[in-house]
């Protein structure tokens, strides 16, 4: 982000909290891959999952040894653990819908990944391109910039204080921004100071904005 001030420069970084659908179909599917591990260490899974009000989908394709999953149990554990225990939340593990294809992978993707192949020679059933660094700008064992260290804290901090009942009236999804004000000599990056913090996040309807930003803002 441009800063007027020369050798100075902002730089942005958004966490989503665990409730957040995104983070919450991370979590699912996760959920998927880890049972698929522990019954079979050498299982093939490719899966997506989707949310919606009161729904959540999962597609794609498994190979798995052994006993079949119980897909549906795993997406209600999951939104249990999260929170979304009432329908008032957008979500209720209890009388969701869970919708689930998922079939067998397909013979032409495991002879293209990983069927008779070494295993230097292994290959990917899907592509993808991320960008990411590790950096030491600031004292952390983390090696994550800043403002995603501290964004991704406050998504934290959120979340335990609604598990543990401290502020009574969050719901699971939220959402942070932390943007940071950086000084670059001749390359050398250094955190300066906040320049601003955004927090959004699903609550009950009772509860004031002047509650709302009083306790967040705490």
């Amino acid at each position: 982000m441009e800063n007027t001030r020369p050798g100075y420069f902002y730089f942005a970084s958004e966490s989503v909290g665990e409730g957040h659908p995104d983070k919450l179909c991370d979590q699912v599917s996760d959920g998927v891959l880890d049972a698929c591990l522990r019954q079979d260490p050498h299982c093939k899974v490719g899966l997506e999952t989707a949310t919606k009000t009161k729904m959540v989908c999962m597609l794609g394709e498994t190979h798995v040894s052994g006993p079949a999953i119980n897909y549906e149990q795993i997406a209600r554990d999951v939104c249990k653990q999260i929170g979304y225990d009432h329908e008032s939340k957008g979500l209720d593990y209890k009388t969701m819908s869970v919708l689930i294809n998922v079939e067998r992978q397909s013979a032409e993707i495991a002879q293209a990944v990983h069927v008779a192949k070494d295993q230097d020679d292994f290959g990917a059933g899907d592509q993808g391109i991320m960008f990411g660094y590790a950096t030491d700008e600031w004292d952390t064992e983390s090696l994550h910039p800043y403002s995603h260290y501290l964004s991704n804290l406050i998504c934290e901090e959120m979340a335990k204080a609604r598990h543990d009942g401290s502020i009574p009236w969050l719901r699971p999804d939220c959402k942070s921004q932390v943007i940071v004000e950086y000084s670059n000599d001749k390359g050398r990056v250094k955190p300066v100071r906040i320049y601003n913090i955004l927090i959004s996040t699903q609550h009950d309807p009772s509860v004031t904005n002047e509650e709302i930003t009083r306790i967040l803002t705490e």
